[in-house]
C-alpha cells in the first residue's frame, strides 16, 4: 500500500527476484487526482409557526469524487446537532434561525450550506364586524360594534384584547376583550339626531397569538342612522 503526496501520473513498477538471481519487472500508471469537496444543499428557505415541525431534507448533497458523504445538521437555536440526510425540528420561540447543514466526505473534506427560518407565534386576525344602531331618548342615537376575532383555522379565540375607534359622527379609542364566543362589544358615544358612525379595529392582542392585520376579513365597518 502506498500513498502519494501530491497529484501527477507516476510509474509503479513491481520487480521480482528468483532464487537464482534472475529478475523481471512489469510497471503500471498511477494517476492521482485532488479530492474534490462535497457539496452541501441545505434546501431553500422556510417560515413556521411556534411549535410546528419543520422538515429538513440535504439528500441532494453530494460528493464530486462519487464518494457517500455524511449530513450533520445544527438547527440555530442551541439544539443538539443532529445527523442524518433529512431531519425534522420545531422551535419554541418567534424569531430567525440561521439552521446550517455541514457535509463531511469519506476523506474528511467537508462543506457547510445554510437555510433560514422564520418562525412565527399562531396568527389571529378580524373575521368579522357586526354594526347596529339604536334611538335613544331625547333623539340621541347609539351605534353597537361586535368584532369577530379567529385563529387561522377560523375558530374564535376568548381572551383577546381588541382596540378599535370611532369615527365619523363620534370620536373615540376603546378597548374590549372578546367573550367565549370571540367577539369584542364595543359601545359608541352617543350624539343628537345621529349620523354616520364608523368602527375601526387597529389592533388585536393575546399571549402567544400574533395580530396579522392583513388576514383581516374587514377592518372597518359602519351604521347609518339619521331618522327616527
Amino acid at each position: 500500500s502506498h500513498t502519494y503526496a501530491k497529484t501527477g501520473t507516476f510509474t509503479a513498477t513491481l520487480t521480482v527476484r528468483d532464487s537464482e538471481g534472475y529478475t523481471s519487472q512489469d510497471s503500471l500508471f498511477v494517476t492521482v487526482t485532488a479530492n474534490e469537496p462535497p457539496v452541501a444543499l441545505a434546501g431553500p428557505d422556510r417560515s413556521a409557526k411556534v411549535a410546528e415541525p419543520v422538515a429538513f431534507d440535504g439528500s441532494g448533497s453530494y460528493d464530486p469524487d462519487g464518494g457517500s458523504v455524511a449530513c450533520t445538521w445544527n438547527f440555530g437555536d442551541g439544539s443538539p446537532a443532529v445527523s442524518g440526510a433529512t431531519a425534522s425540528h420545531s422551535y419554541a420561540a418567534p424569531g430567525t434561525y440561521t439552521v446550517r447543514l455541514r457535509v463531511v466526505d469519506a476523506v474528511g473534506s467537508a462543506a457547510e450550506d445554510t437555510a433560514v427560518v422564520t418562525v412565527r407565534l399562531p396568527p389571529i386576525h378580524v373575521g368579522d364586524i357586526a354594526m347596529t344602531s339604536a334611538w335613544l331618548s331625547g333623539s340621541y342615537v347609539r351605534a353597537t360594534g361586535s368584532v369577530l376575532v379567529v385563529g387561522e383555522d377560523g375558530l374564535p379565540v376568548a381572551g383577546a384584547q381588541v382596540s378599535a375607534s370611532w369615527s365619523g359622527a363620534v370620536s373615540q379609542a376603546q378597548t374590549a376583550v372578546t367573550d367565549s364566543a370571540g367577539r369584542a362589544r364595543f359601545v359608541s358615544p352617543s350624539i343628537k339626531g345621529g349620523g354616520t358612525f364608523r368602527l375601526t379595529v387597529t389592533q388585536a392582542a393575546k399571549s402567544g397569538l400574533e395580530y396579522d392585520a392583513a388576514a383581516n376579513v374587514e377592518s372597518s365597518d359602519a351604521v347609518t342612522r339619521t331618522k327616527k
